[in-house]
């Protein structure tokens, strides 16, 4: 798990985290149909990204991340199944459960003065 996330934090993670997510919008928006997959690949190693960090730090937004961005990767691996055209609704999703995780993180600070979840 450790090494998992050692080795995609840099991607996935901090400044290029942003860069990367554009750089594989656009080469699935311009690959077709197909690019659903190159999506829900993208997805589901960000969100093992966050459930792993979740078990190693316990950071707010991870658990919230991490299980939404798996599930829109099942969405995603589906839709591209069925050959549905949900490409825009697919990445505006991953932005919501991008702004919900964050957003409960900040809340969470706000009221336990932690970033951290514990029990």
């Amino acid at each position: 798990m450790d090494k998992y996330v050692n080795l995609t934090a840099p991607v996935l993670r901090g400044c290029w985290a942003i860069p990367v997510a554009v750089g594989v919008f656009f080469v699935s928006r311009s690959i077709g149909p197909a690019g659903l997959y190159v999506s829900g690949l993208y997805f589901g190693a960000f969100s093992a990204y966050c459930l792993a960090n979740f078990a190693r730090c316990r950071e707010a937004h991870c658990i919230v991340t991490g299980l939404g961005w798996g599930v829109l990767a099942i969405v995603a691996f589906v839709a591209a199944v069925m050959q549905l055209n949900w490409f825009g609704p697919i990445w505006n999703a991953f932005l919501i459960v991008f702004v919900v995780g964050h957003g409960f993180e900040l809340i969470w600070a706000s009221v336990r003065h932690t970033h951290v979840l514990r029990t």
